[in-house]
């Protein structure tokens, strides 16, 4: 097991503060991004001339902008909705000064305040972090009383899926590369309609490229992997070009910040100790026995078990 820096008492919980996050807008980013990359498309296709080759290409986008605008209200109707349920059961959350603080650096609920804004505030609160942790939950989400509860560790693999810019750069690629191959080959579109002196064959060779950059990230890159136990979070991480996994461990006593965020498109926990710090995505809140050892990891008083390196594998 990494090292922790310090020695801490065990068996005080952390301290817990809950910040209800503003109303989301009806067009969350990833319809955002959908619509800027049919921006672009049709653009390209456009931008030399109106010719109907162009314009069945430009609305071929159509479908995908509207699938991505109905999806993005029906999310943040449904996250809107817990938000107001949230709310009315704990009617008196935004009277604790830190909350309070907190809410009023949170905006948008598309840009949630991190790891350093939220220090900041428990420094500028007067906040003591040395004898105990602190979890700070951005979002509507119920807190379970935990205790001291104790259980074996577990190990979660940090989420990468549902990128909506991944998503949108393979979706431009499979697309886009047949469309284009038809309309040169056919010449219903000119060579250098950019002015890029290059012709537009940049384009069906610069997209695959991106896609597959993007999906060598996406699929090969070892994931960052996540072990709970009472009273502790390691988190594990190993780059393609690293021959090890770096382990880095936060022990929930004093000095340890952690903070769990929901929006509307997922779901994040970052943790700071000293000068380490790390954000990992966390599973779909559908999956409760995740979600009850992610709440018993960070609140139980209970010790932590001995770990070991050689278990934290995937």
């Amino acid at each position: 097991m990494a090292e922790s820096d310090s020695e801490q008492p065990q068996g005080l919980a952390p301290r817990l503060i809950q910040v209800a996050p503003p109303k989301a807008s009806l067009v969350d980013e990833g319809a955002l991004q959908v619509l800027g990359i049919a921006v672009f498309w049709a653009y390209v296709w456009l931008s030399p001339g109106i010719t109907t080759a162009g314009l069945v290409a430009a609305a071929g986008m159509l479908p995908f902008v509207v699938w991505a605008l109905l999806a993005s209200a029906r999310r943040s109707a449904r996250f809107n909705q817990r938000r107001a349920e949230f709310c009315q059961r704990h009617d008196a959350w935004d009277k604790e000064p830190v909350g309070a603080a907190l809410k009023q650096r949170w905006r948008y609920c598309s840009l949630p305040p991190d790891g350093e804004m939220v220090e900041e505030t428990l420094v500028r609160e007067g906040v003591d972090r040395s004898r105990r942790g602190v979890v700070v939950v951005l979002g509507p989400l119920e807190v379970p009383e935990v205790g001291c509860a104790d259980f074996e560790a577990l190990t979660l693999r940090g989420a990468r899926s549902g990128n909506p810019t991944l998503a949108a750069a393979i979706l431009t690629a499979l697309i886009g590369i047949p469309l284009l191959s038809w309309g040169l080959d056919r010449g219903v579109l000119p060579e250098d309609p950019l002015g890029f002196g290059a012709g537009l064959y940049v384009v069906p060779l610069l997209v695959p490229m991106v896609a597959v950059v993007l999906l060598a990230w996406f699929f090969v890159d070892r994931p960052t992997l996540v072990r709970l136990a009472p009273g502790t979070v390691e988190v594990s991480t190993c780059m393609l070009r690293e021959s090890k996994r770096k382990t880095r461990a936060y022990p929930l006593t004093g000095g340890t910040l952690s903070i769990i965020t929901q929006t509307v498109r997922k779901q994040t926990l970052t943790l700071v100790r000293a000068k380490q710090s790390d954000t990992v995505r966390l599973p779909s809140l559908r999956k409760t026995t995740e979600w009850e050892r992610i709440w018993q990891s960070l609140l139980s008083t209970a010790p932590p078990p001995p770990l070991s390196d050689e278990e934290l594998v995937g």
